[in-house]
């Protein structure tokens, strides 16, 4: 058919230019000048060709599914047919591969209706690869500003990193110091566990000992409460017995301030008695004396003298025992003074160490 002559013509035009896998790189210390296309680019384009010839597919899928392919190929490849652009190039002109592929290819219609430029004349091999190299192009320029953001993205995350590391450093030393602190404070809390369980030891000792002393004290203090209430009982018994003590006292104080006064209003009586029977006395005993002085030169009245000294010197033994009875009787009164003055004294001692207490 048709088809496959096409196929075997193009076989036999390019199939002496086909060697390698699609991805062929050529290094730069390595190339001389020339790319080669990769076999797997070269099979996938004879193949392609041979289908859109074979009527397979109208010229607008077989546009599409070329522009597809040509997305697909290797650098190498693309290389390869841009050598059939460099009038400088051995491989310039007839002998490139852009011009065998291009009059397999032939012209195609525009499928891009925003490209007014091939409009007229339509598009062709050169068109799509030229335009693959433009999207390329593009898309690398694109990588290069991404990979320049990702690049300063980078340095920030590295900065970043840095700094995290830096700060984990820092974090990790702090927390070093921070397990080492807790180190010492675990120490320093099961010595104080140890503190405070001898601390509790010694409390609960000391407590119960309080305790104990605390109820011996009680103990005390209820028996010192008792006795204190007694005793309190005891002196108020005896504040009463002293109260009835002062009153009885008072009384018999007065009483004897009475008697004292009757005994020394009976002694000035006496007294007074007494001197009066002393005078008279000495009267009696001057008369008589001048009776005894007149008896020798009156006879006549020797008897009645006599009589009459009889009489007086009577008296005279009357008055003298009346003066004695009233001296003993003074005597008497003045010894019952001084008693009563003396137990006068002891009430009014006793009086006031009742008012003290």
């Amino acid at each position: 058919s048709a088809g496959a002559a096409s196929v075997l013509v193009a076989t036999s035009v390019l199939g002496s230019a086909a060697v390698g896998t699609r991805t062929i790189f050529a290094e730069e210390s390595s190339y001389r000048g020339r790319s080669l296309m990769s076999k797997v680019d070269y099979d996938s384009l004879v193949s392609l060709i041979a289908e859109y010839k074979a009527k397979s597919i109208d010229s607008s899928q077989f546009t599409v599914k070329l522009r597809n392919l040509l997305r697909e190929v290797s650098v190498e490849t693309l290389s390869t047919f841009l050598q059939g652009l460099d009038n400088a190039h051995t491989l310039y002109g007839p002998h490139s591969r852009l011009n065998s592929f291009s009059n397999l290819v032939g012209g195609l219609p525009n499928d891009n209706i925003k490209d007014f430029y091939h409009n007229k004349y339509g598009l062709n091999l050169t068109s799509l690869v030229t335009q693959e190299l433009r999207n390329r192009i593009l898309e690398n320029e694109n990588r290069k500003n991404e990979i320049t953001e990702k690049d300063s993205e980078l340095e920030l995350l590295r900065d970043k990193e840095r700094e995290g590391r830096e700060s984990l450093q820092k974090t990790e030393h702090k927390l070093n110091e921070s397990q080492t602190n807790l180190a010492i404070k675990e120490q320093e809390l099961e010595k104080a566990k140890e503190v405070n369980k001898d601390l509790a030891k010694s409390i609960t000792k000391t407590l119960s000992q309080a305790t104990k002393e605390n109820n011996k004290l009680k103990e005390e203090l209820t028996k010192e409460k008792t006795k204190a209430a007694k005793m309190t009982k005891e002196l108020m018994d005896k504040l009463d017995a002293s109260e009835k003590d002062k009153k009885r006292a008072f009384q018999v104080s007065s009483e004897l301030a009475n008697k004292l006064h009757e005994t020394e209003t009976s002694r000035d009586k006496a007294f007074a008695v007494s001197k009066e029977l002393a005078d008279k006395l000495a009267a009696k005993t001057a008369e008589a004396e001048k009776l005894m002085e007149n008896v020798g030169s009156l006879d006549r009245l020797v008897e009645s003298a006599k009589r009459e000294m009889a009489e007086k010197l009577a008296e005279i033994d009357q008055l003298t025992a009346d003066k004695e009875k009233a001296d003993a009787e003074l005597a008497a009164a003045n010894d019952t003074i001084a008693s009563l003055q003396t137990e006068l004294e002891k009430a009014a001692s006793l009086q006031t160490e009742l008012e003290k207490a």
